[in-house]
């Protein structure tokens, strides 16, 4: 029987490379530490920032956020101040 609540979460991946010398120079400009996973909560899911190559030829930063459709259809957030964006809301802006 299937459940009656399920998550679905959206992904999005970029990355960012270079092969200028110093390359991990990308993460003293990101102020990001190359060694590890950083992670964020925000107010429609997570972003984590972490580097899949980090040597002097080459240095490959990737951002991952993790959508939830839901938090973002509600509208959290500084944007939508918690309230869903409705018809009536828009009418009261």
């Amino acid at each position: 029987m299937p459940s009656a609540l399920s998550l679905t979460l959206e992904a999005m991946l970029l990355t960012i490379s270079t092969t200028h010398q110093p390359a991990t120079d990308l993460g003293f400009l990101l102020h990001k530490n190359p060694s590890r996973i950083q992670t964020e909560e925000l107010p429609f899911g997570k972003a984590h920032v972490f580097y899949s190559d980090a040597e002097p030829g080459l240095c490959t930063t990737a951002l991952l956020v993790e959508i939830d459709p839901v938090a973002l259809v509600r509208g959290r957030g500084p944007a939508g101040e918690g309230r869903p964006i409705t018809s009536t809301t828009a009418a009261a802006s």
